[in-house]
C-alpha cells in the first residue's frame, strides 16, 4: 500500500504543476483539496489542513465549498473520512487511489 500512497502523491504533485502552468484555479484547488485527502488518509492530519487552506482561497467568500472544507479543517482530527468525503460532495468522486 505504501507504493500506492507514493505513486498518489508524485501524481497529484505534477497535476498540481500542470494546474498552475495552464493556470486553471478550479482544478488546482480540486487537486489540493484530493491531496488534503491524501495525506488525512496517512494520518497526517496537520499536511492535510495545509493543502486545503491553500485550496480554500480558490473558492469565493461565503461559498458552500469554501464553508465545507472549513469545518473539515476544523474536524479534521475528529471527522470520519467517510463523513468528509460525502460532505465535500464532488471531491469524493475524483478520490480514487
Amino acid at each position: 500500500r505504501q507504493g500506492q500512497w507514493e505513486r498518489a502523491q508524485v501524481r497529484y504533485d505534477r497535476a498540481l504543476q500542470l494546474c498552475r502552468q495552464q493556470n486553471i484555479p478550479f482544478q488546482e484547488a480540486q487537486t489540493l483539496i484530493n491531496l488534503g485527502i491524501l495525506y488525512r488518509l496517512r494520518n497526517q492530519p496537520e499536511s492535510a489542513i495545509e493543502q486545503w487552506k491553500t485550496a480554500i482561497e480558490h473558492f469565493p467568500s461565503g461559498s458552500i465549498e469554501r464553508e465545507k472544507i472549513s469545518k473539515w479543517m476544523q474536524s479534521s482530527n475528529r471527522l470520519p473520512m467517510q463523513t468528509a468525503l460525502e460532505e465535500l460532495g464532488t471531491s469524493a468522486n475524483s478520490h480514487q487511489i
